[in-house]
């Protein structure tokens, strides 16, 4: 018995410029990027800051985004019915954590969506170890 070897086909015409035109879509938004920031596009004084937001602490106490101006916020709403939120906040915890440490200027607020505030999440915190991350809603 005897094997022949494979015949090869070349590729429709269509497939062999698509490397072509992604590189050329690419050059195209980075040369956008490149004048936009060039005509001062992505200075500071342009950006837009985000609407101010009411949570409330523990304490009933007003927590307000503004509070944290001059501070990078990552803002991760979250629920105890939401799975994939819980099993994210250990790690979102740990994170908040370590950058308490080694970045400052830099906060992880953590509102829960539960209608029932605290009573609702207080299990959840208690059981996953987030004391630290869950203290506004």
């Amino acid at each position: 018995m005897s094997e022949t070897a494979p015949e090869l086909r070349a590729l429709p015409k269509s497939s062999s410029l698509m490397p072509v035109a992604l590189l050329a879509i690419v050059g195209l938004v980075v040369l956008g990027g490149v004048l936009l920031d060039r005509a001062g596009y992505f200075q500071r004084d342009h950006r837009k800051m985000a609407p101010d937001v009411t949570f409330y602490a523990r304490d009933g106490k007003p927590v307000h985004l503004t509070d944290y101006r001059g501070k990078v916020v990552l803002l991760n709403f979250w629920a105890t019915w939401c799975a994939p939120c819980v099993a994210e906040a250990p790690s979102l915890a740990a994170l908040s954590d370590e950058l308490k440490r080694t970045l400052p200027d830099v906060v992880i607020l953590a509102p829960a969506l539960d209608d029932s505030g605290f009573k609702a999440i207080d299990p959840f915190v208690e059981k996953l170890h987030i004391e630290t991350l869950a203290d506004v809603v």
